[in-house]
């Protein structure tokens, strides 16, 4: 199982909500708000070049512009530097 990762950017991870072979999902607060929101994080283990860099940003970028409510909205997408993330609604 995947170590509890300390507080990033302004967030507060609680626990686990998931994992599978290049991410896990964790539950967590934004801390200055009390926001609770869902954070995908890439795994450290996996190997990411420009390409899987420039995908990650486009996919991200692409969700953010999406509204439905079977989707959940992208709140911020941490690509500027590990831990590479996606945090959602």
């Amino acid at each position: 199982m995947t170590p509890l990762p300390e507080a990033q950017r302004g967030y507060r991870f609680i626990k686990l909500l998931g994992e599978g072979a290049s991410s896990s999902v964790w539950e967590a607060e934004h801390v200055a708000t009390g926001r609770t929101v869902a954070i995908k994080v890439l795994s450290p283990l996996v190997r990411v070049d420009e390409r899987d860099l420039r995908r990650f940003r486009v996919e991200g970028r692409i969700a953010t512009r999406l509204s439905h409510d079977a989707i959940c909205k992208v709140v911020e997408l941490w690509s500027d530097a590990p831990p590479l993330a996606i945090v959602m609604e």
